[in-house]
């Protein structure tokens, strides 16, 4: 009788694990995935917050990835230029630990441009001087969009330039 209790209760409690890890991972969206190749770019967003570093939300087309929509700081973005590459803006990584599935964080992403112009309007985007203006006088969490030239965007008026 005492076997079968045993039994009973590793059953439960296993069952019980299986159960929170699955809805700990439909809340939170924490699988593992790693490193992808060349993806193009839909629609970008600079996230500032007072309190948090900025960092970027790109939303990307649907492909062969588990996500369509992930975040980075920006101080792990790194720029190529490619003028052969069928995208105005691409992204790629080798971060070997992406996690998440439904907003994964990355680390290491390239964003690839057609142009040196794009790679310019990037490039001053993310001084840290430009990065200090926009975040001065944030009191809650803004986004705004960003162009495929770098340029910023909020409710369709360009900033900057």
């Amino acid at each position: 009788m005492e076997r079968r209790t045993w039994i009973s209760a590793a059953a439960l409690l296993a069952g019980m694990v299986l159960a929170g890890t699955l809805l700990f991972e439909l809340v939170c969206g924490l699988s593992l995935t790693s490193r992808f190749p060349s993806t193009p770019v839909r629609d970008m967003y600079l996230i500032v917050n007072s309190e948090e570093p900025l960092y970027l939300s790109i939303d990307s087309a649907p492909s062969g990835l588990s996500f369509t929509t992930m975040r980075v700081t920006i101080e792990e973005i790194s720029l190529a230029v490619d003028p052969s590459s069928p995208e105005d803006v691409a992204m790629s990584s080798q971060d070997p630990y992406i996690w998440g599935n439904r907003w994964p964080w990355v680390e290491k992403v390239t964003l690839t441009v057609k142009t040196e112009k794009q790679r310019a309007g990037f490039e001053k985007l993310f001084t840290a001087e430009r990065l200090d203006e926009i975040r001065q006088g944030v009191k809650k969490p803004l986004a705004y969009g960003i162009t495929k030239y770098g340029i910023l965007t909020s409710e369709g008026r360009m900033l900057g330039y």
